[in-house]
This record gives structure tokens, C-alpha cells and sequence, in this order.
């Protein structure tokens, strides 16, 4: 597991990238209207990998399915898909300008990476998921005290779902989620379902107190370096929308995706333990009712994913506000990312399809070496 004791080594020097001009990808509306992006920044995008090992192609259904959604009036024409198992890829395509590295923003998609970098302290002993803001930040709201993490990662914790300082730049972390917490409950905490960005925020704080790090490095050392993520991380600045802020490549997300698979393991070492990769698959929402959720029908709520299905037949899946949609099927064992910028309701119905497609096309294929992550 990824060291996260304050000793451990900082971050490696970042690497150079060229920018995705996302305006030739959405109309300027829309990146007007991006939820939790900090400052309105652009994501940067990675330079493809000379050295990248060619995939297999998409099964033909699947290359059918993408090619028939791209008919449809408005449909973006720019967009990756990798598809692997618990030995790694199993297939990919690109579309357009991307390649499997181009990094485009992940909007809510981010608050299954953000899940899974609190579950590494939790790995590491330093909190627990059903810890409290009282334990974990003494100086929270008394009415705030009995919120658990859990429940601010499953948006159950009956903070609002939005705040203004989300997208103000000269605000940081810290002073953005108190701003949150010193609003009113919006609901008893646990009781309610209501998706959003805000209460992740708050969850960055509890990251960043408790280790005394910024949330970059903390994500650096769970995740960024263990999986060898070369395209992922969130837009630079001292207010990082932890909920919605964060940007990443098909490749990279495979790798995420993988890890899950593979019970939290990954290049021979855990970079989550088993109970913590659990939890990421999991329903974690106990019995709070679902009153807002921007996914009709999408199961119950994880830690920034929803679960359709009961037991070991049940997929996660986490579509962002921009239509990225990374999945992890447990019943065929099969992953798979549909990376796309545009709206999320227009890309659902490709992405349930890729789902289905993938699990009768590529459950039971073994990965091709050349397609290894």
C-alpha cells in the first residue's frame, strides 16, 4: 500500500501536457455552466504514449453501438472506450481527436477517485468511515457533529447540495467547506439521498486535517502513483472541487477499474485492501430514501457510484456530468470507461448499452498481452 505517514516522498515533478480546447468538444454554454470546476478551469490533456502496447479492437457490437450513437443530431464526435478484465485490457476504441490518453473533465465521475483516496486513509489508520465530523474536525458545527463519512461520501449527510464557493478561485479548500458546514441541514443527517458536490468538499477537509497535506499530494500518493496514472488528477489551485474537479483518460480510469477488479491489488502491490475496494463497490446509503438523484433509475447509492443489482450480481457504475461513465460489472467480471465530454442524459442510454454489450461480447475472453495496462 501506498505510504500516506508524512515521511512518505513528495510528489514526482509533473509532466507535460498539452490542453483539450473542450470548446470545440461542448457549445461555450455549457462550459459555462460547469458544476464545481474551480475557477472555471480547462482540464489539461496528456500527450499520447509513443511506447503504448496497440489494443484489441472493440467486438463489432460495440463498434456498432458507438457508431450508430454518433448519428444522432448533436452527439460529440470525440470520445475513447477501454473495456478489461482482472488481467487487463480486453478492448479499446477511440473516436475523433482522443486517444486512450486524452484527459477531459470527469465532473461527478471524480467522487469515485475522491472515495477511494479517503478509503487509502482509512486503509492506513487514520480514520474510519463511519468516524464522525465531531472526531474528525472537533471544531464543527455542534447540529454537524453526529455526520459520519460515510455519509458525506453516499449523500446521506443532509448538507446542501451546492454551495457558491465551489467555483470561487480565491477561496481554498478549507475555507470553502466550513463556508458549507456553517449552512443549515437541508435534512437529519442519513435519512436522505440528495446527490451533489458540497458534502465531498467536506470530506477533502477531513483529508487534509487529518494528514496535514494538500489534497494533490494525498491523491498523488493513493492513487496517482501506485497505479502509475499519468493522466489523472484535479485542476491546479487551492480550491479543488473534490466532488466534480478532476480529470482523467480512459487508460488511466482502466487502471482505477482494474484495481477494483482485482480486490484492491495492483503491479503486485495493494493499493486498497480488500474491504476498502469492497466499499467502493458496495451500496453504502443504508436505508435513506433517494430524493434527488440526476441518474432515473441508476440503483442505490455507493461512495460517488451507484449499484444496480443484489449481491455479487451487481454492477457500479458513476456517470459524470459530462457523459464519462467508468463501470465495474462484478457478476461477468468485466470494466469498462465511455469517455466522452457532453451532457450525462444524452450519453445514459449508449452507456447502459456498452454495459450490457461488454458482458456478452467480453466476460469470458481472456486479455491480449499486447492489451495490458
Amino acid at each position: 500500500m501506498a505510504s500516506l505517514h508524512p515521511s512518505a516522498p513528495n510528489r514526482a515533478p509533473a509532466r507535460r501536457r498539452r490542453t483539450l480546447p473542450l470548446s470545440l468538444a461542448l457549445p461555450a454554454l455549457v462550459l459555462c455552466l460547469l458544476p464545481g470546476v474551480a475557477g472555471g478551469q480547462e482540464a489539461p490533456a496528456s500527450d499520447p504514449v509513443s511506447a503504448a502496447p496497440v489494443a484489441p479492437p472493440l467486438p463489432p457490437a460495440m463498434a456498432r453501438a458507438v457508431t450508430a450513437a454518433f448519428e444522432a443530431p448533436g452527439m460529440p464526435s470525440d470520445a475513447a472506450l477501454w473495456v478489461g478484465g482482472p488481467e487487463g485490457t480486453l478492448a479499446e476504441g477511440t473516436y475523433g481527436r482522443y486517444t486512450a490518453d486524452t484527459s477531459v473533465p470527469l465532473g461527478s465521475t471524480s467522487q469515485w477517485l475522491a472515495s477511494a483516496t479517503l478509503l487509502s486513509l482509512a486503509d492506513a489508520g487514520r480514520l474510519n468511515l463511519d468516524d464522525t465530523l465531531a472526531e474528525l474536525l472537533p471544531e464543527a458545527p455542534e447540529d454537524k457533529g453526529a455526520i459520519t463519512l460515510r455519509q458525506l461520501l453516499s449523500h446521506t449527510s443532509g448538507l446542501p447540495a451546492e454551495h457558491p464557493c465551489l467555483a470561487d478561485s480565491s477561496s481554498d479548500l478549507a475555507g470553502c467547506a466550513w463556508q458549507i458546514l456553517d449552512e443549515p441541514l437541508r435534512a437529519t443527517p442519513g435519512t436522505e439521498v440528495y446527490f451533489g458536490n458540497a458534502s465531498y468538499q467536506v470530506a477533502g477537509l477531513v483529508a487534509e486535517a487529518t494528514t496535514g497535506r494538500s489534497w494533490s499530494e494525498i491523491v498523488d500518493a493513493a492513487l496517482i502513483r501506485p497505479l502509475a496514472l499519468e493522466s489523472t488528477g484535479w485542476a491546479a489551485g487551492t480550491n479543488p472541487a473534490i466532488g466534480a474537479g478532476a480529470h482523467s483518460s480512459a487508460r488511466d480510469l482502466g487502471r482505477f477499474l482494474t484495481m477494483l477488479l482485482r480486490g484492491g491489488a495492483f503491479d503486485g502491490q495493494e493499493v486498497l485492501s480488500a474491504d476498502s475496494a469492497e466499499a467502493l463497490l458496495s451500496p453504502q446509503a443504508g436505508a435513506a430514501r433517494d430524493t434527488h438523484s440526476p441518474v432515473t433509475d441508476g440503483g442505490r447509492m455507493g461512495l460517488g457510484t451507484w449499484i444496480r443489482g443484489r449481491g455479487a450480481a451487481t454492477t457500479a457504475w458513476a456517470p459524470g456530468t459530462f457523459g464519462a461513465t467508468p463501470w465495474v460489472d462484478r457478476e461477468h467480471a468485466v470494466a469498462g470507461v465511455w469517455l466522452v465530454v457532453d451532457r450525462r442524459d444524452r450519453e445514459l442510454p449508449l452507456a447502459g448499452e456498452l454495459i450490457r454489450l461488454a458482458a456478452e461480447t467480453l466476460a469470458s475472453t481472456t486479455a491480449d498481452p499486447a492489451g495490458q495496462l
